[in-house]
């Protein structure tokens, strides 16, 4: 995909597909380079300023699912361990927070795109906050 500054038009899917792809590598540590980091930010830059409409809501609806299913799979890793222990909830809990927070980085642009219209709860962070405490910390 092309770097451009300019709104363009994207395909919704193959952004996400590639940004997805890249996420899975800050949450399960895996090599991850700061040009990859950049690339990210410049991919929701574009999606978020899209023509001939931005697909924020959709992006931010992509995080949900891809949160969601994510705090499942740790919860039912946790679950499944025979080694239940507060250590092994904090140290998921941990790596986690470390992506969540990297993640929000490169979410930015959209975190000031939903603050610029008001919709201050709706930042990559308290997403990801939220899906750790409804599904895990119950």
């Amino acid at each position: 995909m092309r770097s451009t500054v300019f709104p363009t038009k994207i395909d919704l899917n193959q952004s996400w597909s590639l940004l997805k792809q890249n996420i899975d590598s800050i949450y399960k540590i895996k090599d991850y380079k700061q040009q990859t980091g950049m690339d990210d930010y410049q991919l929701v830059y574009s999606v978020c300023v899209a023509v001939p409409k931005s697909h924020s809501d959709e992006l931010y609806e992509n995080f949900n699912s891809y949160l969601t299913n994510l705090c499942c799979g740790i919860k039912q890793k946790i679950k499944e361990s025979n080694h239940k222990s507060l250590s092994l909830y904090t140290d998921n809990w941990n790596l986690y927070f470390e992506g969540s927070i990297y993640v929000n980085t490169i979410c930015g642009y959209m975190n000031r795109y939903f603050e610029s219209r008001n919709q201050h709860q709706k930042s990559f962070i308290n997403l990801a906050k939220n899906a750790w405490k409804t599904i895990i910390a119950v």
